[in-house]
């Protein structure tokens, strides 16, 4: 548990965000706090660069992209 699963902006996430934060974290090998830094930003978030709140960005982010954020290629 991170604490933010009920956050609205972060639970309200699309696809097309999931695999914004995939990029983030996969491809660009960002850390949470960087992940959760460029969210806020872009999405208008009021967590900034919380690492907690990056942690549940990725976990809602593979959740709909059907994978486990804790594993292989996110972790």
């Amino acid at each position: 548990m991170t604490g933010w699963e009920n956050h609205e902006r972060i639970a309200a996430m699309t696809r097309s965000e999931a695999h914004y934060v995939r990029r983030l974290r996969v491809e660009e090998d960002d850390s949470w706090r960087g992940i959760a830094y460029e969210c806020s930003r872009q999405w208008g978030g009021d967590w900034g660069d919380n690492q907690r709140a990056g942690m549940e960005l990725c976990r809602r982010a593979a959740l709909l992209l059907g994978e486990d954020y804790m594993s292989s290629p996110w972790n």
